[in-house]
């Protein structure tokens, strides 16, 4: 008898071995980006790089361009997981899993446009000749890119009642920034290249999730980005006996023997205390001073509802 099942697949990986435990908060705030466009030109028969925003040429015959949201926010993948029950030798019995690909990535909408040139045009945009909707032809329309930093080796499948993505080898689901590349050629074999990037924002869960340096992550509904230089985690929402109604949430790191925790409001984002101390109980430990680890959580909570890549107060 055999079923099939979903595991719900979470981005793994940490580098910092953090050594307390404690109680913390994050929260809710959202913010729509601007979109972002660049453009490329080239002459007949020639090929030239890309072409940032506001440098596309005018004497070019073939044109090409991306447009994207500034943010992709993304939460996990699904797998699919094959279940079948197998008999042994000594008249036992024993379920048997067999994992399969990845889907379920979110995505978000690029609009290209191409002007000039030779119709008919064919595009490849993401490394990709289509999405679930269709192949990518045409002078314009809309492709639904998977917000995966690296997608890996993908195909398309209606197995699970509609068509979807599928990833063959496991995407890369977290945040950073994702370039997302394009071609475009005409029927007389002019090919044209342009990129938009995309700032993949990671969804982040609790029970020591890890949030990396430079990154910018969704905690709790508010945006966060973490200061560069260390990794941080998240704990567990809890309500300390006798303090706030509110939820907290703890996110806490630690640099060679030195730990540093911050404790947020689940419903604002807003900090609501933190403590930097030497979890052995010593005086004299390496690492960063308590000083520099200060000015990481003030950065860190100087972030709080910030898009990537925009400055705080």
């Amino acid at each position: 008898m055999t079923g099939r099942m979903v595991e719900r697949m979470r981005a793994v990986g940490a580098r910092w071995v953090l050594l307390f435990i404690a109680v913390a908060a994050l929260s809710a705030s959202a913010c729509a980006g601007e979109g972002s466009e660049v453009e490329t030109t080239v002459p007949q028969a020639q090929q030239v790089g890309v072409v940032q925003q506001g440098e596309a040429r005018s004497d070019g015959q073939l044109v090409l361009t991306l447009t994207a949201p500034h943010m992709c926010e993304v939460e996990g993948k699904s797998r699919d997981v094959h279940a079948s029950r197998r008999d042994n030798d000594d008249g036992t019995s024993e379920e048997v899993f067999d994992f399969g690909h990845w889907t379920d990535v979110a995505t978000i909408a690029v609009e290209w446009r191409v002007s000039g040139g030779t119709p008919p045009y064919t595009l490849v945009i993401d490394g990709e000749t289509q999405d679930a909707d269709g192949e990518y032809t045409g002078p314009s329309g809309e492709a639904l890119v998977s917000c995966a930093l690296d997608n890996g080796e993908t195909y398309f499948s209606d197995r699970w009642g509609e068509t979807q993505r599928w990833h063959r080898t496991r995407p890369t689901v977290d945040a950073g920034l994702k370039s997302v590349s394009a071609s475009v050629t005409d029927s007389a074999g002019t090919t044209a290249d342009a990129v938009v990037d995309v700032h993949a924002v990671r969804v982040a869960g609790g029970g020591d999730f890890v949030l990396r340096g430079g990154r910018t992550y969704r905690i709790s509904g508010t945006l966060f980005t973490i200061p560069e230089g260390l990794d941080l985690i998240v704990g567990e929402v809890g309500e300390p006996e006798g303090g706030p109604t509110t939820q907290t949430l703890d996110i806490r790191g630690s640099s060679g023997g030195r730990a540093a925790m911050i404790v947020i409001d689940t419903d604002t984002g807003e900090e609501l205390g933190r403590r930097v101390y030497d979890p052995s109980g010593g005086n004299s430990v390496p690492g960063w001073p308590p000083s520099s680890l200060h000015d990481f959580l003030d950065e860190f909570s100087a972030s709080r509802g910030l898009e990537p890549g925009a400055s705080g107060p």
